[in-house]
């Protein structure tokens, strides 16, 4: 292709040259270099002047080629302050999508559990085989007690099973939705939304299960619950930009999905998950100087009647506000660039 291109330029040029000798026509081996100014008008979300600049050399490489056309394709004249007015319209645009992407993620779920006799049901067995048998397990193992370990494994292993699950999702949001962001235009943010309202939905299914586990063990409706509102808006915010985030490093980088499901693995058995904070003892700063661990803490303290820690909020606003800004910014530097990394 970059053949063709080149000799449909050099023919273009030879003919204008033919027609208005003033215009000079590359020679074979020359340096000329000739510049192309390309206006857009009426294509939302592309820079009106995109300039081309082609070389007058034999036959380019594709390497060469190829970083010609990205970079000059891609940012055209557009300025840093143009790149962040880009990108908060295509977070807007796609939030304002949410009869799309709602509709989107329900036909998946439909789609997914197609032909099968229990559906979604198979998410809550899931849930109450790993809380049956890691439940009366582990109290006799760390020496505690059954009634006050298993809600706090029931909540914490549902967290952190959303946590994964969508992490795993979000990594793969722009890849596998390749045909659309290569042959059409779409908000790029749609498809975090659309992967962040799906594990919603099967978080959903799986939600009574452990607040059953809860209510048996006695853990009673308190005022700390309403704690879990704010927390909860701080998971969907801090997963909104750690998706956008991790689906842009992983489109540029393929190796990031294989990445992430590895480190949540690991993850598992070094966040209070299984275990206590308490259990560690003198030992207790490995899950204080742990992120996850707060942000789990946040959610799961007060869904069992507990108020969070000052230390765990202060983790986890900070980790919100450095993970979004950073999402932000790389998704208005690197957003153009996303079709070009499929």
């Amino acid at each position: 292709p970059t053949q063709c291109i080149s000799r449909f330029l050099k023919r273009f040029l030879d003919s204008l040259h033919q027609h208005d000798p003033s215009i000079e026509a590359p020679h074979p081996g020359g340096n000329s270099t000739v510049h192309f100014n390309f206006c857009f008008e009426g294509i939302p979300h592309v820079p009106m002047q995109t300039s081309l600049t082609v070389q007058a050399v034999p036959t380019p490489s594709c390497s060469e080629t190829s970083q010609i056309v990205s970079s000059q394709w891609c940012h055209g004249n557009a300025s840093k302050r143009d790149r962040f007015q880009e990108a908060l319209r295509d977070l807007r645009g796609g939030l304002a999508r949410w009869e799309l992407w709602g509709y989107l993620g329900w036909v998946d779920i439909r789609r997914r559990y197609r032909r099968s006799a229990f559906g979604p049901i198979w998410l809550t067995a899931n849930a109450v085989i790993f809380n049956l048998s890691l439940g009366f397990l582990y109290p006799a193992i760390l020496g505690v007690q059954v009634q006050s370990y298993l809600p706090m494994l029931a909540v914490g292993g549902f967290l952190w099973q959303v946590m994964s699950s969508y992490a795993s999702e979000a990594s793969t949001a722009f890849i596998s939705s390749e045909p659309f962001l290569r042959h059409m235009y779409v908000e790029r943010s749609l498809f975090i939304y659309l992967a962040l309202w799906r594990q919603t939905i099967l978080a959903l299914h799986v939600l009574p299960i452990p607040l059953a586990i809860a209510l048996f063990c006695g853990v009673g409706p308190t005022w700390a619950m309403f704690f879990a509102i704010p927390a909860l808006a701080i998971w969907l915010i801090l997963g909104f930009f750690f998706g956008l985030l991790l689906a842009m490093v992983s489109t540029r980088f393929r190796d990031m999905v294989q990445i992430v499901g590895t480190a949540f693995q690991l993850g598992f058995f070094v966040t209070p998950v299984l275990w206590t904070e308490e259990s560690l003892a003198s030992r207790r700063w490995i899950a204080q100087i742990n992120p996850l661990h707060h942000l789990l803490e946040i959610l799961r303290a007060p869904i069992l009647g507990r108020v969070p820690a000052a230390e765990s909020w202060a983790v986890a606003i900070a980790v919100t506000v450095v993970v979004s800004t950073v999402s932000v910014v790389a998704f208005a530097m690197k957003r153009a660039k996303l079709p070009f990394w499929l």
